[in-house]
């Protein structure tokens, strides 16, 4: 009988022991899965707080960056105010007196002039440049193209005549290119050079339909000529 009470008490001994210790591993497995999602957010944080500590000790560049697709601005063309540009007409080694522009009242004219080659025609194109110009005399560009271009005038009027004379009814009319060139070298001082024109206005058979003609403007000229002289 004692010896069935001590075994009885052995096992109630054994079957308390084995739920203690296997209540105490539970209890160890809850703790452990705790520490881990804990341990897992710590190390979060740590890589989180490193990543912004380098990404706030890295410089910021402020330095525009350039992208393909700019073009370059292109360079603005710088014209000699010393070199003449030349006017477009038959004459290429001509510099225009005005520069780069040329008036618009000849602009047509002149380009008309450079490519015709009836002798009519051109008189008619002569006369339309030397007349305009002459009118605005006062501006010397605009004198520098009077002079030009009846210089021209007067060098063609040998093959100019004979086809004008005949559209005129076989005499020749007025050509005021040689009496307005010729008041302009007087107005330059240049006497002789006016003179010359006007004899050869007069070998022509022009008449300038003043009184005296060519002739008298001949005298009248030499009269200054000798005037300025004294």
């Amino acid at each position: 009988m004692p010896s069935l009470l001590i075994l009885v008490v052995i096992v109630v001994a054994a079957i308390f022991i084995i739920r203690r210790l296997a209540a105490n591993k539970s209890q160890q497995q809850a703790n452990q899965s705790e520490r881990k999602p804990s341990s897992s957010v710590s190390e979060q944080s740590s890589v989180s707080a490193s990543s912004k500590s380098d990404s706030s000790s890295e410089p910021v560049s402020t330095k525009p960056t350039s992208t393909s697709d700019e073009t370059p601005s292109k360079e603005k063309e710088v014209i000699s105010k010393d070199v003449d540009p030349v006017i477009d007409s038959g004459d290429k080694s001509q510099p225009s007196p005005l520069g780069a522009e040329v008036p618009d009242e000849i602009k047509e004219p002149l380009l008309a002039l450079d490519d015709e080659k009836d002798p009519l025609t051109r008189h008619r194109l002569y006369q339309q440049i030397t007349e305009t110009s002459y009118r605005n005399r006062a501006d010397d560009g605009w004198r520098t193209i009077c002079k030009t271009f009846s210089a021209r005038h007067i060098d063609e009027f040998e093959q100019i005549k004979k086809p004008l004379a005949e559209s005129n009814g076989g005499s020749l009319p007025q050509v005021l290119t040689f009496q307005n060139y010729a008041t302009l070298l007087v107005e330059d001082g240049h006497y002789d050079k006016a003179i010359n024109v006007c004899e050869q206005a007069l070998g022509f058979g022009l008449d300038d339909k003043t009184k005296t003609g060519f002739a008298g403007r001949i005298e009248r000229i030499q009269k200054q000529k000798a005037k300025d002289a004294s």
